[in-house]
């Protein structure tokens, strides 16, 4: 699968799949760079991106280490590679992103010819990037894995959130910092400068994604009844997980 959809005249959507998870990524154009929101699953199908990025430079960044995220990455001509640097920490663990790939080149051949490459550069808390006519806010946003981040671009008013946000619900891990990842969630829905969200999963929409995920980690960490949609079996598993985790979680 390979989908490219254009959302605005500098910024398109890609998304991949495998194994029944589809995960979206960007690429955000600007005059003189492109920036790559996450590489996703197929170094060989990136070459989508080359044809919508031209003759830019092209920096990548990484949303967390998570392996939907960042194998496309080896076949592109990046200037730089730019992630966390809890991101850059699970590059160099063997048993964190490396095994991850090992483990499914175990199960798919189509997958052999991946190598990682490591973010080039990292940061903290915040870093702009200058497109040439588009300025690109990272920032550090720790819930989902330690090592996530958000972009913003303010002259598209759009958030690319990673998996910060999910549709129907995001997935909680043992280590989540769950009250800072709800604080941090709070404070982007009310900035008035965001009209657009993208996640990497579920739909692309408005703050109301942004609320929804939020109110779900609210009701998860508070034990509190929640109303979903009906949930596949992914989903199912993932929200009773959550349940069991959330309520002991910082």
């Amino acid at each position: 699968m390979n989908l490219v959809e254009k959302m605005m005249p500098n910024l398109f959507t890609l998304e991949h799949e495998l194994d029944g998870m589809q995960v979206r990524g960007a690429i955000v154009l600007g005059n003189t760079r492109a920036m790559i929101w996450d590489t996703l699953i197929y170094p060989e199908q990136m070459q989508a991106v080359l044809d919508i990025c031209g003759n830019r430079e092209l920096i990548i960044v990484y949303s967390h280490g998570d392996w939907d995220h960042v194998w496309g990455t080896c076949t592109l001509p990046y200037q730089k590679v730019i992630g966390h640097k809890r991101c850059k920490a699970r590059f160099d663990d063997p048993d964190d992103v490396a095994k991850t790939l090992k483990d499914y080149q175990a199960k798919y051949s189509a997958l052999i010819n991946i190598h990682l490459v490591a973010p080039t550069e990292t940061f903290e808390d915040r870093l702009e990037l200058d497109l040439g006519s588009l300025t690109v806010e990272l920032c550090h946003l720790p819930g989902h894995t330690l090592d996530g981040i958000v972009a913003f671009i303010p002259e598209l008013g759009t958030l690319l959130v990673g998996d910060a946000c999910e549709t129907p619900l995001p997935l909680v891990y043992e280590d989540s910092p769950l009250s800072q990842w709800i604080t941090a969630l709070e404070n982007w829905q009310k900035n008035p400068r965001v009209k657009t969200v993208i996640p990497s999963h579920g739909p692309t929409g408005n703050l109301d994604l942004v609320k929804n995920t939020t109110a779900y980690l609210k009701a998860v960490k508070d034990e509190n009844p929640i109303v979903l949609p009906d949930l596949d079996e992914f989903y199912q598993a993932a929200h009773e997980k959550n349940k069991s985790i959330a309520p002991h979680l910082p």
